[in-house]
């Protein structure tokens, strides 16, 4: 606990002598003055300690049962409190009796603690008889309010188990408001009362069922308070009705098994025949996920429906498993009734994550030149292949290459539904001459779908693009074309099963030859190809 910041304004005159004693009649020697002996004592004190309600500006007062010595006084009182506060702290011109005033207003529904301690002395020097200690609790803001009351008023069909809840608007006193806590014609309904952490919510769960078909009423009187003292104000009343009689055990209607490409973040919904106790249910549920032999518990979580007719388990599971399920006659309806143990076996199985790797066409895999002062052009079939600007054998000036390759997506499974994650491999070998990433920067991919190579090729219409590379470093290129295999796996009917591309370098030409990059699209230790990772039910 912080010590709160307490200073002091003597607020006494006393006079400078001490007590006079007069002479007696006709002379004689002066008597000795009686030696003080007894220690004073606090009489009284305002509040008195465990005021409730108290306003926010009241000042504290501590009286003593004789005068005091006010520098005593102001040291051995204080005031402890979690929020620092200021307070002026003033004594009587008698020197008997102590005020200490907050110079702000008190926080609402705050507990104010002091303390004199047994170093406060009376004129004499004798010390306090004993030290005393105290505390009060400030007004809160607000009266509390009653938010909600479940079963709600009039309900028609409540469950004979059905605890009642109350929700308060702040903090109450435990003790008061169970107190004050009525049922009407069934005073003596035994039970027990649990409180949420916080203070707000009671909740009274009865030990013996409700009667069937019984009208309850119920509620709290006026003399539930909050924890600083406030009174509820009124009487809050609820009714409800129990259910008619029912002796029917439950029964699971669904799900129907045998759904396939089911999510890894999946959903299972039981329906049943009735209204189900949540919590009974939710706890006889039991979840797996089988794969093989080997089944494993789900971990997931629940939701139910309205009308408590469906379970809904959210969970997640690995590709190609089978989920399964369980639930135990330890699951109730709300009257009570033990369900037909039910299960369901490989219910759905989750979606299959599968791989595949499309090899090179090599009978379509080249480049195809053209001539910068003409429209000469030649279709090269290779699987080495120079992007750039190059010298063509029988050309004349200088030519740009552009380099071609395909690939099938045939070992694909026919059932995918489709394709998560794509990636395009490329080898570039070698450079030769002027590094064309120095004069062009990037050597780019677009989506053509060529066919068969030719010169035409060398700038049709294509789709998709992005960047193969942007360092000469011999190495692999790799890129990630998983939207524009995806999009051509759905469409393979109308769009064909391959994946082509043209590669090329598309700064301008500056007569300056040669200035190319080899990619080795097959090779005794190296061979394009794109990695696929796709979904089968």
């Amino acid at each position: 606990m912080k010590r709160v910041v307490v200073w002091g304004l003597l607020g006494m005159l006393w006079s400078a002598c001490g007590p006079g004693v007069d002479h007696p009649p006709g002379g004689g020697e002066e008597p000795l003055p009686t030696k003080d002996s007894t220690p004073p004592r606090i009489t009284s004190v305002v509040p008195e300690n465990g005021a409730l309600q108290v306003e926010n500006t009241a000042a504290l007062t501590v009286t003593f049962s004789e005068p005091m010595n006010v520098e005593s006084v102001m040291q051995a009182f204080s005031v402890e409190e979690t929020a620092t506060l200021t307070m002026m702290v003033v004594m009587n011109p008698a020197a008997t009796v102590l005020t200490a005033t907050s110079t702000a207003p008190f926080p609402p529904g705050q507990q104010i603690h002091w303390h004199v301690g047994s170093g406060a002395k009376d004129r004499a020097g004798n010390a306090l008889q004993e030290p005393m200690s105290g505390q009060f609790t400030v007004k809160g803001a607000a009266k509390p309010e009653v938010r909600l009351m479940t079963p709600d008023d009039g309900e028609q069909n409540v469950a004979p188990r059905e605890p009642l809840r109350i929700t308060f608007s702040q903090p109450m006193n435990r003790a008061a408001t169970e107190a004050a806590f009525f049922i009407t014609g069934a005073s003596g309904q035994p039970g027990s009362f649990a409180w949420d952490a916080e203070g707000t919510s009671l909740v009274f769960t009865p030990d013996a069922p409700w009667a069937w078909d019984q009208q309850v009423e119920w509620g709290v009187r006026a003399a539930a308070m909050d924890s600083t003292g406030g009174s509820l104000g009124g009487t809050r009343t609820s009714r409800f009705k129990v259910m008619a009689l029912d002796v029917t055990r439950p029964t699971v209607v669904g799900p129907t098994p045998g759904a396939k490409g089911i999510p890894q973040d999946f959903d299972l919904g039981l329906t049943f025949s009735e209204p189900m106790d949540r919590l009974s249910t939710s706890g006889a549920l039991l979840v797996t996920a089988k794969q093989g032999t080997q089944a494993l518990t789900v971990v997931g979580t629940l939701s139910w429906s309205a009308d408590s007719r469906v379970l809904t388990f959210h969970g997640h599971a690995n590709s190609g498993s089978f989920i399964d399920w369980s639930l135990t006659s330890s699951a109730t309806d709300r009257a009570g009734n033990a369900l037909v143990a039910a299960s369901g076996k490989d219910v759905m199985r989750i979606i299959r994550s599968e791989q595949a790797v499309l090899k090179l066409d090599t009978t379509t895999a080249g480049r195809v030149t053209k001539s910068l002062t003409s429209d000469y052009r030649y279709a090269y079939h290779n699987t080495n292949v120079e992007v750039g600007d190059v010298t063509v054998a029988g050309g004349s000036g200088l030519h740009r290459s552009r380099a071609f390759a395909s690939y099938d997506m045939t070992p694909i499974d026919p059932n995918a539904t489709r394709i998560t994650a794509a990636t395009l491999s490329i080898y570039q070998d070698t450079l030769v001459g002027d590094n064309p990433y120095t004069q062009w920067g990037t050597l780019s991919w677009t989506a053509v779908d060529y066919g068969k190579l030719d010169t035409t090729d060398y700038d049709l219409a294509g789709g998709a693009t992005g960047t193969l590379s942007t360092s000469a470093t011999p190495d692999w290129l790799r890129v990630d074309i998983t939207a524009l295999a995806d999009s051509r796996w759905k469409n393979r009917q109308s769009e064909g099963s391959r994946l082509s591309f043209r590669m090329a370098f598309d700064g301008a030409m500056d007569n300056v030859y040669p200035r190319y990059t080899r990619l080795l699209l097959d090779g005794v230790s190296v061979a394009s190809t794109i990695a696929v990772t796709y979904e089968v039910p």
